[in-house]
């Protein structure tokens, strides 16, 4: 029922707890705060898509990252192989939806960062290394095509449709072929 001194010694260095979230401890904290940036760039007020662009660049260069990291398993084991933890790892599937996700409303309506926002998942989609991470790509270029369909009009809606069809070519491609 008590653990020895020891013990809790050990367990209290495996965790700093704070007020803050930090960047260094929290990859979402990160994220989130990338996605604020871009949403505010691309704000009416502001409407700095160069800004968007580059905060874009940061989370496809993230999910590049992950892409070609393995998900841990959610069992975690001790030395004698005796379940002790189930956890929750973040699929790449949840990434894509933290990062991309939560900014494809603000993105669709401006051509520029819509654009950018293809051309990204285009470049992380070269990274992956299974037909699940290709799905959830492709999943998330056709949920910004259909907010940008929406948004976008003329010739913006023309070269954006073009852009949003090549994309999906080569992500079926890419899926069918094992990239």
């Amino acid at each position: 029922d008590h653990l020895p001194n020891e013990v809790l010694s050990e367990l209290a260095e495996c965790y700093l707890v704070g007020h803050l979230r930090t960047p260094g401890g929290d990859l979402g904290f990160l994220i989130n705060e990338l996605v604020e940036i871009a949403t505010r760039a691309l704000s009416s007020g502001i409407n700095d898509p160069t800004t968007a662009g580059t905060c874009i660049d940061w989370l496809g260069a993230g999910a590049t990252e992950i892409s070609q990291r393995a998900i841990p398993s959610s069992m975690r084991l001790d030395d004698s192989r005796r379940l002790r933890v189930v956890a929750l790892p973040d699929s790449f599937e949840d990434y894509v939806e933290r990062s991309f996700g939560r900014l494809r409303q603000y993105v669709a309506g401006d051509m520029n960062a819509a654009l950018h926002l293809l051309r990204t998942l285009g470049e992380v989609a070269e990274s992956c290394s299974g037909d699940e991470q290709i799905e959830a790509l492709a999943a998330e270029a056709d949920r910004l095509s259909t907010i940008a369909e929406h948004k976008l009009v003329g010739a913006n809606l023309v070269q954006y449709q073009a852009r949003a069809r090549q994309l999906q070519r080569m992500l079926v491609g890419g899926a069918t072929a094992g990239m």
